[in-house]
């Protein structure tokens, strides 16, 4: 990219584009010209994963065209599970009733009747087959006559009497059967290899044919409804099948096509005796998955995908293929990126084709040509909120965003400033006070690489290196009880083992030293006096300090050590000192510094549980209050130490939302306020959580690399200190433009003005708003240039365009942009 001259109050230093250039199509409120913007599409690689919302299985609903439902499964680093959207994507709300999420999951299943027939089923990894008959609201597991909890695969169609004929393969070997939707499981393939894939005859009810792939290599079929099985001699695979799919829409002539890992795409015709390769137009031989039109007959189309380029389409039945890749852009940390493509049931009515990668999701309206990125990652999702430890003389409170950076509010969540001075990204994963804040003024907060510390009220941010010869992605960072005195923080992180700093985090030392996955640190409420401090780490259990955090010994004798386990200390009723840890199969106890554990059994549902989190109120040494997060079902509370236990918050779990964290206020015994979050709101209870209100944290600010703004041609990033999260991006060329997809009532456009600045022209779902001009004698950063205010709710499209003017008194026409703020 050029640069402007130097000394004329224009840019220096301008990088290459953040990575996120794309043209893009929208619903029809705000849905561009596809042959215009194909002719503009620029697609940059991205050279990190943010957000990181991997999505493994996508499950189109049979009647998307009126229903718009989606389903995706997603894995990842704390990001495990199912979203489902109601509105084609452009929305997502996790699903949470039931769904423990002990494991990932799998595969999804959607009965072909739905939503007449709301069944669906989900396999997993650790428990087995999930079912719902509520069109995937709710859900329990069915298991029965199952050999293992870890299952590949779930499918299933309507027989010959109009019951669904369910198959299901675990992945040490078999395939299993059920005729009464999952409440027993009966053994029809008694193989050890284990089944990686199964295809069902869309005719399935009048020829019961059924495709199985056994040990990766070798196609067996059956003719019954899966009763019996035969192999199919004629083709042994030269590499490992990937995906199978049926098409039997021409009497006498099905077709099966197979996807593999090293030879390509192939195809029986003629009742399967001729096997042959279709790979004419295929740029790699990897392919991950394949998808057949609904109107496959008429309209010959199937498409699939490789592990690195997609999306290939063919409207010859697999003669040739044609790679769509617009709007597609893979990072750099993986060399699969793609898993999953769905074609729409409806397709021929909505042409709709949905892909799931390692960068996310993506959707296509214009049927595979053109593929827009969608967020079932919001940049909104709240990480984090924290009160401050004298609440409420000091109202302060904190909120961090997982895509939003930071959020400060003095007066109890009435209004609320965007806090992002000193970030160098909006990526923020947690926040604690300093317990001694009224001393100290310290909150913690953990960023994408480093710890974020601030000694100013959250005004501003400073980043700490946590591991000078690596870098560290913190999972937890917390500071001691007597944080101003000793000036001790831990933090723990994804694999690069916990660190301890003595120093307020100014330098750390690493004190654990593994690659394991480290999911929380703790100290002692006598932290001063017995220098006891706690770690999990993910597989490993419980490790514990009597130094002050120093060295460390493994204490988990008799206590579960699969996945994370959540750690919390208290002092007792009682004046003894407790270690609570939760695991994903109940809660226990220690009293002995972890040397020996004791479940806890006081209440039906805490036994088993998945436990997503502890939150002691901060008089639990007086009370005994203490509430206890579950994963998929109503949280519990417990006001005499462990002995009895009521719900809480039940009204959010009957909404579908998980509670994630808790916040007693410091003087709850006498305010009766508690407050908690979910996905992307803060609720507040005044009446010690009988009854609930949501604090609105009514302004989001997406910086300038959030997968929700799209760069049309030449773009560049550049640092700046004063910029909003230290980037900002810009460009001079006439017809550049940036494109911000948002849902919402309002939207500031943050940038610069300044002596080299030009003329903008904007768009507001297509409609034009006018030129704004950027020009004045000095420069200005992250100040506000335009907003729109008092809009419908719901998405919209804000269109930044370069014009290639300026005020007479300009030396250049540079338009930068450093954030949108979007408000609700």
């Amino acid at each position: 990219m050029a640069r402007a001259r130097a000394g004329s109050g224009g840019y220096e230093g301008v990088r290459t584009s953040p990575g996120v250039s794309i043209g893009t199509v929208l619903p029809c409120a705000v849905r561009a010209t596809v042959a215009g913007l194909i002719g503009l599409l620029t697609t940059l690689s991205a050279s990190a994963h943010q957000p990181h919302d991997v999505v493994y299985d996508v499950c189109v609903s049979p009647a998307f065209a009126q229903d718009g439902v989606v389903f995706v499964t997603l894995t990842g680093p704390g990001n495990s599970g199912m979203l489902r959207s109601n509105d084609g994507g452009w929305t997502w709300h996790q699903v949470v009733r039931g769904m423990d999420n002990r494991g990932g999951l799998t595969d999804i299943f959607m009965a072909p009747h739905y939503p007449q027939d709301p069944f669906m089923m989900v396999s997993s990894k650790l428990e087995g087959i999930y079912r719902s008959d509520d069109g995937g609201y709710t859900w329990y597991t069915v298991n029965n006559g199952l050999p293992s909890p870890n299952m590949s695969t779930v499918s299933g169609e309507y027989g010959a009497d109009g019951e669904l004929v369910m198959f299901a393969a675990p992945d040490d070997g078999g395939l299993y059967r059920s005729l009464d939707r999952g409440l027993l499981w009966e053994k029809v393939i008694p193989t050890i290899a284990p089944i990686t894939d199964v295809a069902l005859s869309p005719s399935f009810s009048d020829d019961g044919g059924v495709v199985a792939c056994v040990g990766g290599r070798y196609l067996i079929y059956s003719q019954d409804e899966g009763a019996t099985w035969s192999p199919l001699t004629q083709f042994m695979a030269p590499s490992d099948i990937t995906d199978i799919e049926l098409d039997t829409s021409i009497p006498r002539h099905p077709a099966l096509f197979i996807a593999t890992a090293e030879h390509g795409m192939w195809r029986s015709v003629y009742n399967w005796s001729k096997i042959e390769p279709i790979n004419k137009g295929l740029k790699e031989a990897h392919v991950i998955d394949i998808d057949l039109s609904p109107n496959f007959r008429h309209d010959h189309t199937l498409f699939a995908v490789g592990a690195e380029t997609a999306v290939y389409k063919s409207t010859n039945g697999g003669e040739s293929w044609t790679l769509y890749m617009g709007g597609i852009r893979n990072s750099d940390q993986t060399s699969v990126h793609f898993y999953e493509l769905a074609v729409s049931p409806t397709y021929q009515q909505d042409d709709t084709v949905f892909l799931g990668s390692f960068e996310g999701l993506y959707r296509s309206t214009v049927r595979g040509k053109v593929w827009m990125e969608l967020e079932t990652r919001p940049a909104r999702l709240i990480s984090g909120f924290a009160l401050a430890p004298t609440f409420p003389a000091d109202p302060l409170m904190v909120v961090s965003r997982y895509g939003g950076g930071l959020y400060v509010s003095e007066d109890a969540g009435a209004n609320w400033s965007v806090s992002t001075t000193g970030l160098s990204n909006p990526y923020v994963y947690n926040t604690e006070f300093s317990p001694t804040f009224e001393q100290d003024n310290t909150i913690l907060a953990i960023h994408l690489g480093v710890l974020l510390v601030s000694e100013d009220r959250g005004a501003s941010w400073t980043a700490r290196t946590i591991d000078e010869t690596d870098t560290a992605f913190p999972t937890k960072a917390l500071a001691s009880p007597q944080f101003v005195t000793d000036r001790t923080v831990l933090v723990s992180t994804r694999s690069n083992g916990v660190f301890r700093s003595i120093d307020g985090g100014g330098t750390f030392e690493k004190v654990i030293d593994t690659k394991a996955y480290a999911a929380w640190v703790a100290f002692s409420p006598r932290f001063d006096e017995d220098h006891l401090a706690f770690a999990s780490l993910r597989d490993e259990g419980v490790f514990v300090s009597e130094d002050g955090g120093a060295t460390w010994a493994a204490r988990s004798n008799n206590l579960p050590t699969l996945g994370d386990i959540f750690l919390e200390a208290v002092r007792r009723p009682d004046n003894t000192t407790t270690l609570l840890a939760g695991t994903n199969i109940g809660l226990y106890t220690s009293d002995d510094r972890g040397l020996t554990w004791n479940a806890v059994t006081t209440h039906p549902d805490l036994i088993g549980a998945n436990i997503h989190s502890i939150w002691p109120a901060p008089d639990y040494s007086e009370s005994g209050d203490m509430v206890v997060v579950l994963q998929g079902q109503a949280s519990l509370r417990t006001r005499d130490d462990m002995q009895t236990w009521t719900s809480f918050g039940e009204t959010f779990i009957e909404q579908d939302e998980q509670i994630r964290e808790v916040r007693y206020s410091p003087t709850y015994q006498t305010d009766q306020r508690i407050f908690l979050s979910t996905s992307m709101e803060i609720h507040e209870s005044t009446d010690d959580g009988s009854t609930w209100s949501t604090i609105a944290v009514d302004i989001m600010r997406y910086e300038e690399c959030v997968q929700s703004l799209y760069y049309v041609n030449s773009w560049g990033t550049i640092p700046h200190e004063q910029a909003s999260a230290h980037y900002l991006s810009a460009a001079r060329t006439p017809r550049d433009r940036i494109i911000f997809i948002f849902q919402g009532t309002g939207v500031t456009w943050v940038g610069s003005r300044g002596p080299a600045l030009g003329v903008a022209y904007l768009k507001l779902d297509g409609k034009p708003l006018g030129q704004v001009d950027c020009y004045a004698p000095e420069i200005e950063v992250s100040t506000a240039l335009y907003t729109a205010a008092d809009l419908v709710p719901g998405p919209h499209r804000l269109d930044v365009i370069v014009t290639g003017q300026h005020h007479p008194d300009s030396v250049g026409s540079w338009i930068s942009v450093d954030a949108f703020d979007v408000n609700f």
